[in-house]
């Protein structure tokens, strides 16, 4: 029996027709899919990349863009996974059509490249757009410091002490610093941008654009940075000129003050140390030597600050202010300097009137013994023939009480300054009195015991010897025995003679 396969032959056939028109389909599915993703990238895609190919001009213009771009890598990661499911496709009709492999792997090659070259451009020019955003913002930020910097730097200084100055100087450096900090990264920042954003894209589109607008863009911003810049540092050296002079006036004012307190201290020291004024010869020098030394420094101290003074007016004058308080500083200066000065005068005074009397004391006694000398050597040697010396020495006994009593004057003279001199103890003064009249004392006792040889009436027991053999009666008396007048003897008058 013969059993027909023409049911099976048409089964198998219509099975074939199925698998071709299966894969015709996905063939024309994979090509059509490529062809709109290709569209899709050289038309709608490319135009909506090109128009967002610009950084800005501002901040909030960088914002919107990031934005846009942000939305377009959105859609380029859909069409990179539709790309993908594509790929898979190309693969499986690989597999059941192998005729087709060259040809599906050739459109997968080539829309990778071209989907992978989009993608960068897109990358690119969203990282261009988010440094466009960082530079305006960064304009932005130096553009409110110098606005700060500026609105204090043309504001007028209140300050007019020294502590404010050093206030507004510190406040000052740290706007400056902050300035200069964010100017720096400005710089570098639109620097390197500008450099990348003149570098040209590489792809295979051609006629793409460039950024040469952008970089004019950036360039011109950071010559408006330095410009701005520069005007806020020649106002900052204004200022901190200003600043300096103002500290420079606070610190003159303040060592004028100190100079003045020195120079008052210098005079209470005067009166408090060197007021108490001594009789001795080896004290009134050191006294002397401290005191010069005291003076010194004193007309050093007035100088400084009357050259301080003199600086201060000038500063003020430049910084227009009030001149009344510096002259009143100066006058206060040389009112202190002219009571030191006083102060020195009636000190040198009580010093001369002390030495004064110190050197006649010394020389008063030098003539005393001198003339005790001769007067016991005239008695050894003409005693016994011519009698007491007493017309001998009178012109000398004259000087000499004239220089007594002048003595006793300057004596009264230093204890009447001495009993005026309150700043020193009662005690002090008691004993520098005591000194002072023990020594017109020593003086006088001296001048008699002289007056005493000289009239004849008594030589002290330890000269005696030296005028042995002279009569009793010579020595003794009270009256002048006959005058005898030696050869060639001329007598001027009864009480003086040249011998």
């Amino acid at each position: 029996m013969i059993v027909s396969r023409q049911p099976e032959l048409d089964a198998e056939k219509k099975k074939k027709d199925e698998e071709e028109s299966e894969k015709k389909r996905l063939l024309d599915e994979h090509a059509n899919g490529v062809n709109s993703l290709l569209d899709w990238l050289e038309g709608s895609g490319e135009k909506w990349l090109q128009s967002l190919h610009e950084i800005g001009e501002s901040r909030d213009e960088a914002r919107q863009l990031v934005r846009e771009h942000e939305q377009l890598t959105t859609k380029s990661q859909e069409v990179s996974q539709q790309a993908e499911e594509l790929a898979e496709l190309a693969q499986r009709l690989t597999a059941t059509a192998p005729e087709h492999a060259i040809t599906l792997q050739k459109f997968v090659t080539f829309f990778c490249q071209r989907l992978q070259f989009f993608m960068s451009r897109v990358k690119r020019q969203a990282e261009m757009v988010n440094r466009s955003e960082k530079f305006h913002e960064q304009m932005s930020e130096f553009s409110r410091k110098t606005d700060n910097l500026l609105e204090s730097l043309c504001t007028d200084l209140h300050c007019s002490d020294l502590a404010g100055a050093e206030i507004e100087r510190k406040q000052l450096e740290e706007k400056v610093e902050q300035m200069e900090s964010i100017y720096e990264e400005v710089m570098d920042i639109g620097a390197v941008f500008a450099e990348d954003l003149a570098t040209p894209e590489k792809g295979p589109i051609k006629g793409s654009r460039n950024y040469v607008a952008g970089v004019a863009h950036i360039r011109e911003n950071m010559a408006a940075a330095k410009h701005r810049r520069k005007r806020c540092l020649d106002l900052v050296d204004v200022r901190r000129l200003k600043l300096e002079q103002i500290i420079r006036l606070s610190t003159c004012e303040r060592d004028a003050n100190q100079a003045i307190s020195w120079i008052e201290e210098l005079q209470e020291t005067l009166r408090r140390d060197y007021n108490q004024v001594g009789c001795d010869e080896t004290e009134l020098r050191v006294l002397k030597k401290d005191r010069e030394q005291l003076e010194d420094t004193a007309r050093s101290t007035y100088h400084y600050g009357k050259e301080l003074c003199q600086v201060a007016l000038v500063l003020r004058r430049s910084l227009r202010m009030d001149s009344s308080p510096q002259k009143q500083l100066a006058d206060k200066l040389e009112h202190i300097w002219g009571r030191l000065t006083r102060a020195l005068t009636e000190h040198d005074a009580r010093t001369h009137v002390c030495a004064a009397f110190n050197s006649a004391c010394v020389q008063i006694l030098k003539r005393i013994d001198e003339l005790d000398r001769q007067a016991k050597e005239y008695l050894l040697t003409k005693g016994r023939r011519q009698g007491p010396p007493t017309l001998l020495f009178s012109v000398e006994r004259r000087k000499l009480g004239s220089d007594v009593a002048e003595l006793r004057h300057i004596g009264e003279m230093l204890v009447a300054q001495t009993n005026a001199n309150h700043v020193a103890s009662k005690e002090a003064r008691s004993a520098a009195v005591s000194l002072v009249r023990q020594k017109v004392e020593e003086v006088e006792e001296k001048r008699n015991q002289l007056e005493t040889i000289i009239d004849g009436r008594s030589v002290p027991e330890e000269d005696r010897f030296l005028v042995r053999g002279v009569p009793t009666s010579i020595l003794t008396s009270t009256t002048a025995p006959p005058q005898v007048d030696p050869p060639g003897h001329i007598r001027i008058g009864d009480n003086e003679s040249y011998l």
